[in-house]
C-alpha cells in the first residue's frame, strides 16, 4: 500500500521497511520531478530513517514530523548500504 507525503511530493510505502533488525524506516517509491524531494536528492528505494533528528518508523511518523518542520532540515536515508543525509527546504 502506498501513501503520498504532501509538501515533499513523495510516494512511499505506508508500512515500515526493516533494513536491519533494529532499524526501520519508510521506503520511497516515487519522487515527483521538480519537487522539494527531488531537489534535495531523495531517490526511489531510499529508506527514510529520520527526519529532523526524529525516527520515522512509519508514514504516520514522517507526516507528523514533517508538519512541524520549518525551513531547512535534514532527512537521514539508507541508500547503497549506508546512512546518508540529505538537506531539505520545507516551503510551508
Amino acid at each position: 500500500m502506498f501513501g503520498m507525503l504532501a509538501g515533499l511530493s513523495l510516494m512511499v510505502l505506508t508500512g515500515c521497511t526493516r533494513i536491519k533488525p533494529d532499524e526501520i524506516g519508510v521506503r520511497v517509491e516515487e519522487v515527483a520531478a521538480d519537487s522539494v524531494a527531488a531537489k534535495a536528492g531523495l531517490k526511489p528505494n531510499d529508506v527514510i530513517l529520520q527526519c529532523n533528528a526524529r525516527p520515522t518508523n512509519s508514514l504516520a511518523d514522517l507526516e507528523r514530523i514533517w508538519k512541524d518542520v520549518k525551513g531547512r532540515t535534514w532527512i537521514e536515508v539508507w541508500r547503497d548500504q549506508k546512512r546518508q543525509a540529505v538537506f531539505v527546504e520545507h516551503t510551508n
